[in-house]
């Protein structure tokens, strides 16, 4: 596994940082709770987002700067969404806002850390190529899927049809532009078992030496 030095990682974080990333409905969740169960730390961005989200100072903040998205003292995420991509300004404030807390979030979890298995802190984020967070962290694993897999797991995950499923995964990074930054590759169009197969063979990559 690469090492960087700490000055060169996200966040000036002191342990390595193993990316978990992929598509919408491609594993990347999955994978990351068989590392949960085998006592892997793991830091989720979504779940790090909705925490960020969840403070007054947020919701201060989402007041301030789109007033209809907030109703009863709680964000309305349907409008703010529509109000995110509608307005390239309050796209761009509202995610230096939430990068900047981000970044907080992310220093005082890894400082509160006690202990670490592998002294390796993996981090589970959809954005790691696009925001080119590849080039900080120490090793990117890419969970994909076939394109057809792709879609029936949207399709039925969020009940949409078909031309809505097409258009939510048009709408992220092609995964073959991801395939290309990192060879850690799995292909996850199959079962839970494959995908289990295929963590515990990553584990002995990564890791020669562990017992998972």
């Amino acid at each position: 596994m690469n090492n960087l030095n700490p000055e060169s990682r996200l966040y000036s974080c002191p342990y390595p940082i193993v990316g978990i990333t992929g598509g919408i409905a491609t594993g990347k969740s999955t994978f990351s709770s068989f590392l949960k169960d085998d006592g892997f730390t793991v830091f989720d961005a979504d779940q790090m987002v909705k925490q960020i989200y969840s403070y007054q100072e947020s919701l201060d903040f989402i007041k301030e700067k789109s007033p209809s998205s907030l109703k009863e003292n709680s964000i309305d995420f349907k409008d703010l969404r529509l109000k995110f991509f509608s307005s390239k300004e309050l796209k761009i404030t509202i995610e230096k806002y939430i990068y900047q807390k981000l970044e907080e979030l992310f220093i005082k979890k890894y400082k509160e850390i006690n202990s670490l298995k592998n002294q390796t802190l993996f981090y589970d984020a959809a954005l790691i190529f696009e925001n080119a967070l590849h080039k900080k962290i120490d090793e990117t694993i890419l969970i994909y899927s076939d394109i057809a897999v792709q879609m029936e797991r949207v399709m039925k995950r969020d009940a949409v049809d078909a031309a809505s499923a097409k258009s939510i995964i048009s709408a992220q990074m092609p995964i073959e532009d991801k395939m290309v930054l990192t060879k850690h590759r799995i292909n996850n169009s199959s079962t839970v078992d494959n995908l289990k197969k295929s963590y515990i063979s990553m584990l002995n990559l990564l890791f020669p030496s562990i017992d998972s």
